[in-house]
């Protein structure tokens, strides 16, 4: 059965207005939730766009001859958070992993993890656990058919630079891994990619539309604070929870996470940067 899989880009402007921004891929998949999810994640593992008619016969580039080659590109380039906080976090912001102990985001200044906590007195903490820009890859797109998708993971983040432009013959596709602070790939094939991932929890981190314009609206009224991207359903919640991502300024700093009860119709702020 032929589902379009939607991925939905949601900021709120000054006026309380939601803009969503949604871009499209067929993708053959069985029915149910769970076939959903994977075929959300199989457009990353998998995407391979072929050559349209008229650009047959053109010219391979020299390096698509090393495909399956498993190229180490080397270490990811540390962020420097004294000076990246300070500076513009974008228009654009995407959850990459939700859990209820670990979020990774990302946008053109890179790609962050961070642990969830709290504290003797119940407070949720955030704790910064790694924050590289990926300007090895030339850095990150969030707009555009130059567009990177991210899909994070536990410890880890697959990555497909150019994700909708149909006019890519080969895929580029890599995996930074954060305990070793690797970056692998390159043009390899689809289950290079899934080999390397295995050991790893990864999932999409899709935004719930239904629910978009009640938070945003919720998120404006209580905070007045933007909502950036959300709210997503954080799996091991045993309520009706979302995490979303949140803005009160232009800066870095300025973005927060949310943890949104819409049973209780409580949100709980967590401070990304303190």
């Amino acid at each position: 059965m032929i589902l379009m899989i939607l991925y939905t880009k949601v900021q709120m402007s000054s006026e309380n207005r939601v803009e969503v921004v949604e871009t499209a891929a067929e993708k053959n998949v069985s029915s149910g939730p769970e076939s959903l999810l994977l075929g959300n994640t199989a457009d990353v593992l998998t995407a391979e766009n072929t050559v349209d008619s008229e650009n047959e016969g053109a010219p391979e580039d020299e390096s698509e001859q090393n495909e399956d080659e498993d190229a180490i590109l080397g270490p990811a380039e540390k962020m420097d958070m004294e000076k990246a906080r300070k500076e513009s976090h974008g228009l654009v912001v995407e959850l990459d992993y939700v859990s209820e102990n670990r979020i990774s985001l990302h946008g053109t200044f890179g790609y962050m993890a961070f642990s969830l906590t709290s504290d003797e007195n119940g407070v949720a903490k955030a704790m910064l656990e790694n924050a590289v820009t990926l300007e090895e890859l030339g850095g990150l797109t969030m707009g555009g058919t130059a567009y990177t998708d991210v899909l994070g993971g536990d410890g880890c983040a697959l990555i497909v630079p150019g994700i909708r432009n149909e006019e890519i013959a080969r895929r580029r596709r890599f995996l930074y891994i954060e305990e070793t602070n690797e970056i692998t790939g390159g043009i390899v094939a689809p289950d290079w990619m899934m080999e390397k991932a295995a050991a790893h929890d990864y999932s999409d981190a899709v935004t719930e539309e239904a629910y978009v314009r009640e938070l945003a609206g919720q998120l404006a009224s209580d905070h007045d604070s933007k909502l950036l991207y959300g709210p997503v359903v954080i799996p091991e919640s045993n309520s009706n929870g979302y995490g979303f991502l949140a803005e009160d300024g232009e800066h870095l700093e300025d973005l927060w996470y949310g943890i949104w009860n819409r049973d209780l119709d409580i949100i709980t702020k967590v401070q990304l940067f303190e």
